[in-house]
């Protein structure tokens, strides 16, 4: 399919230009809902719950209102925080890893999942 003859032609060096997407409201409450309604019906010994997350809830009252219920059910929870802006999953759930770069997220999480599938 040949450009029309007055299109402008970029230059293969010049770097795509994407729009400025407005920030999100981060609310992992409605995804901690659908894992409560899953845990139900899991054996205990699998019952894990892994947070990921790029910044802090913009509601941790909430996010924290949810997470309270599961904490007895769960065998192991587990939190990471990906980016600087994460520190207060540390709050949400003890023992949470933040501030973490993508490039240490594979090997993390690799070495936690095999941890929490050996426990079980």
């Amino acid at each position: 399919m040949k450009p029309p003859p007055n299109a402008e032609r970029a230059s293969r060096r010049d770097p795509p230009v994407y729009p400025a997407f407005p920030r999100l409201p981060i609310n992992p409450t409605i995804p901690l809902q659908a894992a409560a309604t899953i845990l139900k019906g899991t054996p205990h010994r699998h019952r894990h719950l892994w947070l990921l997350s790029e910044s802090d809830p913009d509601d941790e009252a909430a996010t924290r209102r949810e997470i309270s219920p599961l904490r007895p059910q769960l065998r192991s929870p587990c939190a990471l925080g990906l980016g600087p802006e994460t520190e207060s999953l540390a709050k949400l759930v003890p023992g949470a890893l933040t501030h973490l770069s993508a490039s240490q997220l594979p090997v993390l999480a690799t070495r936690l999942f095999s941890k929490h599938a050996l426990d079980a």
